[in-house]
């Protein structure tokens, strides 16, 4: 919750014409870069979506693993992208190894990628930068800096209170039954809530007290049964 309250201030700060006055004045690109970092189905890609409708944000997602995709494509792509602009990449932890050599899932180099990054274009709207990763670990510390990357936002698996609250959003009021299934979620390690979303869409019919039981199989096999 102080991941989310800290992104949202940060957000509404960059946002704002005196900030933007403030950039211009000093002749600093503006521009802000954001890392989502955490385990699948903890809520990346969502908060991606959230921000665009806050901030009234075209978002480009830039597939760095495009066939063809180049550097000098890359960075074309990036400067020509509508305003205001939210620029996405996503998994950029997948696309290089340790020593910065690229993988064979892209035809980007690594200096290609930071170039296309500090070379964005300052469209005097504010260009917001969005990374995500799965492995925080693995991201090369000349990605991570500052300028590049100006906050880290870490994304994890459901507490106690957020599997309350998710309870409360399906089922408003029910405060006994949201306790209880808070209790059971506990039990289980590593629980997402993406797994907890489809667990309230799969018992969408039936009553609160009904739904207070968890289970991680439970999903596990509706998602093998939906697609195979």
């Amino acid at each position: 919750k102080r991941a989310y309250t800290k992104l949202n201030k940060d957000l509404t700060d960059f946002d704002s014409p005196s900030t933007r006055e403030w950039y211009h004045k000093h002749c600093i690109p503006f521009r802000r870069g954001y890392l989502f970092a955490g385990p699948p189905g903890t809520g990346k890609t969502s908060l991606i979506s959230a921000i665009a409708t806050k901030l009234k944000r075209r978002v480009h997602r830039m597939s760095l693993v495009s066939p063809g995709l180049s550097d000098d494509s890359l960075l074309c792509a990036m400067n020509s992208t509508r305003v205001p602009a939210m620029i996405v990449m996503e998994d950029v932890d997948a696309l290089f190894n340790q020593h910065r050599e690229k993988t064979e899932h892209t035809g980007l180099t690594f200096s290609g990628l930071l170039n296309a990054i500090d070379g964005v274009c300052d469209t005097g709207t504010g260009v917001i930068l969005i990374f995500t990763t799965n492995h925080l670990e693995r991201l090369d510390p000349a990605l991570r800096r500052k300028g590049r990357i100006d906050l880290i936002v870490h994304l994890g698996y459901v507490n106690e209170d957020m599997a309350t609250r998710m309870f409360l959003k399906f089922y408003p009021g029910e405060k006994d039954c949201a306790a209880q299934f808070a209790s059971n979620v506990k039990k289980f390690d590593k629980v997402s809530p993406s797994d907890l979303q489809h667990h309230f869409i799969i018992n969408r019919n039936v009553a609160p007290k009904d739904a207070v039981t968890y289970s991680k199989d439970e999903c596990d096999d509706a998602r093998r049964d939906m697609y195979g």
